[in-house]
């Protein structure tokens, strides 16, 4: 039921609304990058018309480890399905605004809160705030046991130290398709 109220607020805010309406569909690899999974998101797509659809891929540390982007296979057949309106968006680069904080860490631990940052990202970004400060940011920021350094797909992200990286075995747990009795037992998902 929520859905479909929010399909309709689309529905309604795209007729009401003067400017491009441009919808972002996140594609996972097993979730929704099947024939018929895009299907549905087309025809959802077709009541709504919006004038941009922007695929997005789970590039960033996802909360659980079974996440990942579709094969190239599964983004040829979502372009193909979703049409010529649908690009993929790949993550923008630029610098981010350090002007959040009492300090630059600060700024920093307030956007990693809400979102990793990948380190080439955030180097990035302090180069034009601190260039002559990059090494020390970068040491206070890991010092401050506020942060944590994720690797995804070969990349290191900065992340909120209190944000929750499941280990795999209890994440896959979680996955979609699996049976209720297929799941492990708490015992086997708990750290010692």
């Amino acid at each position: 039921m929520a859905f479909k109220r929010h399909v309709d607020g689309l529905i309604t805010f795209g007729h009401e609304y003067g400017g491009q309406l441009w919808i972002e569909v996140m594609l996972v690899q097993g979730l929704n990058d099947g024939e018929e999974a895009l299907k549905d998101i087309a025809a959802v797509l077709r009541r709504i018309r919006p004038d941009e659809v922007h695929i997005n891929l789970p590039t960033r540390p996802p909360a659980e480890t079974w996440v990942q982007p579709p094969d190239e296979e599964g983004l040829m057949r979502a372009l193909s399905i979703l049409g010529d309106i649908a690009k993929v968006v790949h993550p923008a680069d630029g610098a981010f605004d350090l002007t959040g904080g009492d300090t630059i860490v600060d700024a920093i631990l307030g956007i990693i809160a809400r979102h990793p940052m990948r380190q080439e990202e955030l180097e990035r970004t302090l180069a034009s705030w601190a260039p002559e400060h990059i090494s020390a940011v970068l040491a206070e920021l890991e010092a401050s046991g506020k942060a944590q350094i994720v690797e995804r797909f070969g990349a290191r992200f900065w992340c909120a130290d209190l944000a929750q990286y499941p280990n795999e075995t209890h994440s896959l747990a979680s996955a979609p398709g699996r049976r209720r009795h297929d799941r492990p037992s708490y015992e086997e998902t708990t750290i010692s």
